[in-house]
């Protein structure tokens, strides 16, 4: 069968066996593309041969490649996807044009394609030379995730007010929830949607990844609905909090009113608030956060202690130098006139301290607040509006400073423990979904193992927590001028003693700016 011919070549086919027939020499590349190029179905394999032939023609048959099918019907590797190829002239499709659709859907119904025929693409969309797409599958739709939700925690920062200021005492630390309220979510993983290929196979669905609730069973009630959402809810009045990455509620004892002789001295396994005030010799000590929220304040109380959180006084300390105030972590106040206060991390004191011994990493007044009398002790920076008075009250305030260089590769020691710990974590974390994924199908040497990997995922995240608490430390020391800091927002008056890394300086004058410990040299700048 002649496909061409003209007084220089011949382009014949014998079944799809191409040949070439060479007449004249001197036909250059380009020449012998454009004649390819009019034979559509041509399939050029032996290039080399074909180029000797037209380098030294012999006027004999040349094999040089093969005839493709007018229309070449592809199916993707994974049947989403049908192509069709036309190796034909706009001639021959204008010819062929009105039985190609009927054509075409045959070819596709002898391939087995039944699904996601594109009809309007085979009767008005057909082009040469261009791979068109006739069928499509439908791909599976994928399940969604869980969702989980738990209880909203508040700020437990000091809140920055609408003129600007910070109100470092008027604080929120206890989310307290009642019995029966809601404290957590989770909304099940969707199996997804079956797909189909455009050979009708199913295409399976990847099901969503399950995640569990972590909950305290013993103060919180696990409800399931038909649906399958999962909900948690209080089962005591407390406080809500995360324990170990469970929710949990833990005790949280209100006293509505005052401590005082009716309730007597407080000792509380939990979270305490008081309403109005304790009474002078009386005494609130609890494992977690104190809340006194009485607008007075307190007095000549005899001690306040959070043994592993903060104590909120909103209304003020007059302790009449009876009070003491202790927290693990924070305390807040209004002011403190005659009181002792530590705290294992910081005191925010809004207003003034008077006559008061003060003891704590950092400790913090904002402009406007004042250190008056008494003695105030940080282990890297006290920043106050002014210390002292106009009269020259006696002040001291001591700084016990750092090596930086020290702080700061203990600050990389632990960000990189922190790095390895998480990655430890993450892999632990897939272990537990996996069983987690098959908890009916586990059997009690299985269910062991989960349990054992459970208790060790909870210490690994109390070892972080510890972890990340030191290197916010480091980081808040680290923010320090210097290697100790006293921050004087406005003035500081004569008479108050300043140390700082056992470096002293008596003011004899009134001054503002910072005093900082640098090369063994106490510094001040304004």
């Amino acid at each position: 069968m002649i496909l061409f011919d003209n007084d220089l070549l011949a382009f014949t086919a014998e079944e799809q066996n191409v040949y070439l027939i060479v007449r004249q020499p001197g036909i250059s590349m380009k020449q012998f593309g454009s004649f390819c190029d009019a034979i559509p179905r041509l399939k050029l394999t032996k290039f080399g041969a074909a180029k000797n032939a037209l380098e030294m023609p012999t006027n004999k048959e040349v094999f040089i490649g093969y005839l493709r099918d007018e229309i070449e019907l592809s199916i993707s590797s994974d049947e989403m996807v049908a192509h069709v190829f036309l190796n034909i002239s706009e001639a021959e499709l204008d010819r062929i044009k009105e039985n190609l659709p009927s054509k075409l859907i045959q070819m596709l119904k002898d391939e087995g394609i039944t699904e996601g025929i594109l009809m309007d693409v085979i009767e008005k969309e057909l082009k040469v030379n261009e791979k068109i797409v006739v069928a499509e599958g439908t791909p599976a739709t994928h399940g969604d995730d869980a969702v989980i939700t738990y209880y909203e925690f508040g700020n437990k920062k000091p809140v920055i007010t609408s003129d600007g200021k910070v109100n470092h005492y008027d604080l929120d630390l206890i989310d307290n929830v009642n019995k029966n309220e809601w404290i957590g979510k989770k909304i099940p993983a969707t199996l997804g949607v079956e797909g189909i290929t455009v050979k009708g196979n199913p295409v399976s669905p990847k099901s969503g990844r399950d995640y569990k609730l972590k909950f305290d069973p013993n103060t919180v009630i696990h409800h399931v609905s038909d649906s399958g959402e999962e909900n948690l809810y209080a089962k005591i009045n407390g406080a809500v909090k995360m324990k170990n990455s469970r929710i949990a509620v833990d005790n949280h004892l209100i006293i509505n009113g005052d401590v005082e002789y009716t309730t007597g001295n407080i000792d509380f396994d939990g979270f305490v608030t008081v309403t109005g005030t304790v009474k002078d010799k009386f005494s609130v000590t609890a494992t977690y956060d104190i809340s006194i929220n009485g607008t007075m304040g307190i007095g000549a109380v005899g001690l306040i202690e959070s043994r592993e959180g903060s104590v909120v006084i909103k209304g003020g300390v007059n302790g009449k130098t009876q009070a003491r105030i202790v927290a693990k972590k924070d305390v807040f106040t209004k002011y403190s006139n005659e009181a002792t206060i530590e705290a294992g991390r910081s005191i925010h004191v809004g207003l003034y301290a008077l006559d008061s011994n003060l003891s704590a990493q950092k400790i913090i007044l904002p402009e406007n607040g004042r250190i008056i009398g008494g003695v105030a002790k940080a282990e890297h920076r006290i920043e106050s509006g002014s210390i002292g008075n106009k009269f020259e009250k006696p002040t001291r305030i001591e700084v016990e400073g750092f090596e930086r260089g020290n702080a700061l590769e203990m600050l990389n020691f632990y960000k990189e423990k922190l790095e390895d710990q998480n990655k430890i974590l993450n892999k632990l974390k897939r272990e537990l979904e996996v069983f987690e994924n098959n908890i009916k199908r586990l059997d009690d040497r299985a269910m062991t193992t989960y349990e054992y990997m459970l208790i060790k995922y909870d210490k690994m995240i109390m070892d972080i927590n510890d972890l990340k608490n030191e290197i916010q430390k480091l980081e808040d020391i680290l923010r320090t001028r210097g290697e100790g800091e006293v921050s004087i927002l406005n003035s500081v008056f004569p008479k108050t003693f300043l140390e700082i890394k056992t470096m002293q300086r008596r003011i004899k004058d009134t001054m503002t700016g910072s005093f900082y410990a640098k090369d063994h040299e106490l510094h001040h700048t304004t």
